[in-house]
C-alpha cells in the first residue's frame, strides 16, 4: 500500500502536465507565427513555422535556405508525407526551371539536406 501511494505521488506532476497540455490551443497565422495558449486563453508560447509557399516565396526571392530548410526538417511542426513530397517536388521543379544560378543552387542545397 505504501508503495502505491508513493508511485500515485511520483506520478502526480505528470499527469497535471498531461492534463495541461491536453486543453492547449494553438492558433496560427499567415505570416507564419504560431501562439499556443493555454486552456484559460493564456499565451505560453510563441513558434516561426514558414508553409511550403512561404519557403518557396523566400527562395525565389534569393533570401536563403533558412524557411525550406525548416519545413523539409520539420523543426516547427509536422507535416503530412504528401505535404512534403508536394514540396520536393515544387523544389525540384525550381531547379529545372529556373534562370537563377542562385536560386537554382539554392533549392539543390535544401533537397540535399532536407531529409
Amino acid at each position: 500500500m505504501k508503495t502505491l501511494v508513493l508511485l500515485m505521488v511520483g506520478l502526480l506532476p505528470y499527469v497535471v502536465v498531461a492534463q495541461r497540455t491536453a486543453h492547449e490551443t494553438t492558433e496560427r497565422r499567415e505570416n507564419g507565427w504560431g501562439i499556443v495558449k493555454d486552456g484559460n486563453g493564456e499565451r505560453i508560447r510563441k513558434y516561426f513555422s514558414p508553409s511550403p509557399k512561404m519557403a518557396l516565396e523566400a527562395l525565389l526571392a534569393e533570401r536563403g535556405t533558412t524557411a525550406a530548410k525548416m519545413v523539409l526538417r520539420q523543426k516547427a511542426e509536422l507535416r503530412l508525407d504528401s505535404e512534403l513530397d508536394a514540396f520536393a517536388d515544387d523544389l525540384a521543379r525550381l531547379v529545372l526551371e529556373s534562370s537563377s544560378k542562385e536560386v537554382t543552387s539554392d533549392a539543390l542545397m535544401c533537397i540535399g539536406s532536407g531529409y
